[in-house]
C-alpha cells in the first residue's frame, strides 16, 4: 500500500499544530487526462466530417429529378382516370362483385360432393339437424377415419337422417 491513495496516515492528536499534507491542496489523477481525451475525440470528429464533406457526391442530376417528376406526374394521372373507373357504376356484375351462391340444401337420400372446410359433423349439423349424426352419415359411406374427408367426395346423406 504504498501509493498516495491508499496509504495510511496517522490518526488525529489534539494538539498537534498540523499535519503534514493538507488534502484541499493535494492533487488528484487524472483530471488533465480527461480533457485530453475530450480534445482528442472532437478532433477526430472534426476530421472525420471533413473527410465526409470532401468525399461527398455532388447531388443527384438535374435531368434524374426531372425525369423522376415528369413520372410522378404520369402516375397521379393513371390514378385518377382509374378512381373514375371505379366512381361509375356498372351494370353488368364481376365474379368478384357477385355474391356467395348460397347451394340449395340435399335432402336425406341425395347426395353431397365434400368441398373445402367440410367436416362430417358441420354436415350432420346442417343436412340432419344435429352435428351427432355423424358417425350415420360415416357408417352410409363406408368412411373408416372421419377426421380424413377429401375434397370431391360424393357423400349419401341417409334417408332416416334427422329422425
Amino acid at each position: 500500500m504504498g501509493d498516495r491513495l491508499t496509504e495510511t496516515y496517522p490518526p488525529y492528536e489534539a494538539g498537534d499544530e498540523a499535519y503534514e499534507w493538507d488534502y484541499n491542496e493535494r492533487q488528484r489523477p487524472g483530471g488533465k487526462i480527461l480533457w485530453g481525451r475530450v480534445v482528442v475525440l472532437a478532433v477526430g470528429l472534426f476530421l472525420a466530417f471533413l473527410l465526409g464533406r470532401t468525399t461527398a457526391p455532388e447531388g443527384i442530376p438535374a435531368s434524374r429529378v426531372s425525369a423522376l417528376q415528369d413520372d410522378i406526374g404520369e402516375l397521379q394521372q393513371e390514378n385518377e382516370e382509374l378512381q373514375a373507373v371505379l366512381a361509375e357504376p356498372t351494370n353488368e356484375p364481376t365474379d368478384a362483385a357477385t355474391p356467395a351462391e348460397e347451394e340449395e340444401p340435399v335432402e336425406p337420400g341425395e347426395s353431397y360432393v365434400v368441398e373445402k372446410g367440410d367436416t362430417l359433423r358441420g354436415i350432420a349439423e346442417t343436412y340432419c339437424g344435429d352435428a351427432s349424426f355423424d358417425d350415420l352419415i360415416a357408417e352410409a359411406n363406408d368412411i373408416d377415419d372421419p377426421t380424413n374427408l377429401p375434397v370431391g367426395t360424393e357423400l349419401t346423406i341417409p334417408a332416416d337422417c334427422g329422425e
